[in-house]
């Protein structure tokens, strides 16, 4: 097991240790870490290799590669790093710890990665320090193949900057070389806390989300993950809706086969705990998780991403194929402040959906949602089930639930099943049936 420390790495909180690691990773495969704060990137780097962790660009980086803290290990982005985006992905987002190699866009299958034992600090009230350079956003960890573990690690301070990319504390993704039906990602015992801030800011529009798991195939090849697991997460939203700029979800999955989402704790969370807008996902089952006092426990979106973003990108659908919800304990508490900067809040909502009504509605986007013996307590002010929306022809405009202009068809209630579900208050409400 290599160490960063005999390559220069100093975990003093100050030094950069970005290429050391770096260094260790290409000479050893693996980092040991010691207690202390490795600093990732500087205002005055000069190499990409300064700004991130990265590996899998030899093919000895392709397998097998270990990252093991202490439990009080923490890899931190830099201050400042707002003033100097050259190496930022895209010019607008800093990350902590990529698996991509070259093409930057999954081609590579970087296997067997195994992390532990670490806290991901994405400070983005650090990293965006200066008001006069435009905020970035900052994320975790992001890997492209098969049966990459993460446990025991925890994540905190990560956000949209403004060029709005979605933040991902953890995206772990088949490569579009994976064999279909390749073992997806497990992330289990993690912890996930309090996004970082800069209250002062507002965003026009409707901000991208921060996302803190997504687990799955590779969408763009239309590769399917066999056996994601995302277990024992404890997920922590903020604490003050006022100061919430922008969506919140927990754990998504995309393209995947009999995933599993279990035992996780959201309670308090103040986002949507389970959202899935991508991807065909057969059988995932979620159950043994607790959701007390949240705004919403689970989202379905199936938007049309070939109107949004060209004819090649229709696969990336969602398509809900049979999802089970068992176990589950939830207290559902509102006003649901998902998307302030584009909605007044809405109540608290246990299930809600959307659908692009633009779509085929003859293909089953929706199939077989079953909700069983969940214990699940939905006060007066809240609702079971919402219609959130979508996009609606002839009006070319998203509309919330409550419909107006021509009411288009409803193919997604009768998919909606509910069996025995302990509640002090059951009811389904369709606002656009």
């Amino acid at each position: 097991m290599g160490r960063p420390e005999d390559y220069g790495a100093i975990p003093n909180g100050v030094t950069n240790c970005a290429a050391a690691i770096n260094a260790c990773i290409l000479a050893t495969n693996s980092c040991e870490f010691s207690d202390g704060t490795y600093i990732i990137g500087s205002p005055s780097m000069t190499t990409y290799g300064e700004s991130t962790i990265t590996f899998g660009w030899t093919p000895a980086q392709r397998d097998g590669v270990t990252f093991t803290g202490t439990g009080k290990t923490v890899l931190k982005l830099a201050d400042g790093l707002c003033a100097n985006p050259s190496f930022a992905v895209n010019g607008y987002e800093y990350r902590i710890l990529q698996a991509i190699a070259e093409g930057g866009d999954g081609r590579v299958n970087i296997r067997n990665i195994r992390i532990s034992g670490i806290t991901f600090d994405g400070n983005y009230n650090g990293v965006n320090n200066n008001p006069a350079y435009p905020r970035l956003t900052t994320a975790g960890i992001s890997t492209f193949g098969d049966n990459t573990i993460i446990e025991n690690c925890t994540f905190q301070n990560f956000n949209v900057g403004s060029a709005n990319a979605t933040s991902f504390a953890i995206i772990s993704m088949l490569s579009t070389n994976s064999a279909n039906n390749a073992q997806g990602a497990t992330v289990r015992n993690c912890s996930f806390k309090q996004p970082g801030r800069v209250s002062s800011y507002t965003y026009p529009g409707s901000p991208e989300q921060v996302v803190y798991i997504q687990v799955g195939g590779n969408l763009n090849a239309s590769k399917i993950a066999t056996g994601c697991v995302v277990s024992g997460n404890t997920i922590r939203g903020d604490v003050n809706t006022t100061d919430q700029l922008m969506p919140l979800a927990g754990v998504s999955i995309a393209n995947t086969i009999g995933a599993r989402v279990t035992g996780n704790n959201f309670d308090t969370y103040e986002g949507k705990c389970i959202y899935i807008d991508t991807g065909t996902n057969y059988q995932p089952l979620f159950s043994g998780n607790s959701a007390i006092d949240v705004p919403n426990f689970v989202s379905l979106t199936t938007q049309n991403y070939g109107r949004i973003y060209g004819p090649a990108f229709a696969i990336w659908n969602a398509q809900h194929n049979t999802p089970q919800f068992t176990g589950n304990t939830v207290r559902m508490k509102g006003p649901w402040n998902w998307n302030p900067a584009l909605y007044a809040a809405w109540p608290a909502v246990f299930f809600g959906y959307v659908l692009d009504r633009d779509l085929d509605l003859t293909f089953p986007w929706f199939k077989g949602i079953t909700f069983k013996d969940n214990n699940v307590d939905i006060p007066a002010d809240a609702v079971q089930t919402r219609n959130l929306g979508g996009y609606w022809p002839p009006l070319s405009s998203f509309q919330s639930g409550i419909p107006f202009g021509p009411v288009p068809p409803e193919p997604v209630a009768a998919q909606i099943f509910f069996f025995f579900t302990g509640s002090s208050r059951v009811e389904t409400v369709s606002l656009a049936a």
